[in-house]
């Protein structure tokens, strides 16, 4: 099984409406950079609208893709992407952030558009890889993505659901990948773009044992009673390959372990370009709790090293399973 990690790369600020965005965090990516490189690993930055129009932020990205250190795929988020109109959560900086799917499908296409020719002026080269903002992925979107050129989406989270918040329900979907179809992202089809979803893993032995109780626990999610059973029992499942303040590189290892174990041919590890920025995020709020998630990942990259593990962008994903891996 070869590592992926992932990096949404975007404003400080998301939630914040009203203020102009701020990209503090690009000046902490150097540092994450230098980790990966120590371990041979080459991250994929999925960037945002305002990212790709930073040109200070995008030096460094460019460099490290024209260098083969690292790749730069897009990330959609509807409330930074122009073009807007004046409908209700389609405007810029709106208090409501839409999931992609919930934008008209020519909207879409034109935001998709606009962010993908951005990225390609910043760095040079057309982006081919994707993720949707807040995971905001479906079938149409799918096929605008091949419209345009991408290869491989990494924005499904098998075995949870984003329906009672507004978005997908994807407790359907596969673990491996897959060529998605055009009317239902989670069943297999005959769409050209990879599927590659994150890793994320039912761990406890009933839901391994009744998978109708993992689909139903997984569509809980944004409910209360979700949140009451996921803070007791029992407790947060699925169990994402993605660094936690509550836990330690153990539990990255057992999600690793895990899906190695169910045959995967890809981690694909994931977190955001503010949790590297001390206050960025409210996972960790200090230069000490920034220190402590770049010790879980030096030790969890250390250990898959240990264990001979290869690392891969999501383009390269791409590439080797047209080769059929």
């Amino acid at each position: 099984m070869r590592l992926i990690v992932t990096v949404d790369t975007e404003a400080d600020n998301q939630w914040e409406m009203g203020r102009p965005l701020r990209l503090e965090n690009l000046r902490f990516l150097p540092a994450f950079q230098e980790l990966c490189r120590r371990f041979d690993i080459r991250p994929t930055y999925l960037i945002t609208m305002e990212v790709a129009e930073d040109a200070q932020g995008m030096q460094a990205l460019r460099d490290w893709t024209e260098w083969g250190e690292a790749e730069v795929g897009a990330h959609l988020h509807p409330w930074t992407t122009p073009p807007f109109d004046g409908s209700a959560g389609q405007r810029a900086d709106t208090a409501q952030h839409n999931f992609p799917n919930q934008v008209p499908i020519p909207l879409l296409r034109a935001k998709l558009e606009t962010l993908t020719q951005c990225i390609e002026r910043a760095v040079g080269r057309r982006p081919v890889s994707f993720r949707a903002g807040r995971f905001g992925m479906h079938g149409t979107l799918a096929g605008l993505l091949v419209e345009q050129g991408y290869r491989v989406d990494s924005s499904v989270t098998p075995g949870l659901s984003w329906h009672r918040l507004g978005g997908p329900d994807f407790t359907t979907a596969s673990l491996k990948p897959y060529h998605p179809d055009k009317e239902d992202i989670c069943r297999p089809g005959g769409l050209t773009l990879w599927e590659v979803p994150l890793t994320m893993v039912y761990t406890r032995g009933i839901f391994r044992r009744w998978p109708a109780l993992a689909r139903w626990y997984g569509r809980l999610n944004g409910s209360l009673a979700g949140r009451l059973m996921r803070l007791t029992w029992p407790g947060p499942q699925p169990l994402w390959l993605r660094p936690s303040p509550r836990r330690d590189e153990r539990h990255l290892l057992r999600v690793w372990q895990e899906a190695a174990g169910l045959g995967l041919p890809f981690g694909v590890l994931m977190l955001h370009s503010s949790e590297l920025m001390p206050g960025g995020s409210p996972y960790w709020r200090t230069p000490a709790a920034v220190e402590r998630l770049f010790a879980q990942l030096e030790r969890f990259f250390q250990r898959l090293r240990e264990a001979g593990v290869q690392s891969c962008t999501l383009s390269e994903a791409g590439a080797l399973l047209d080769e059929g891996v």
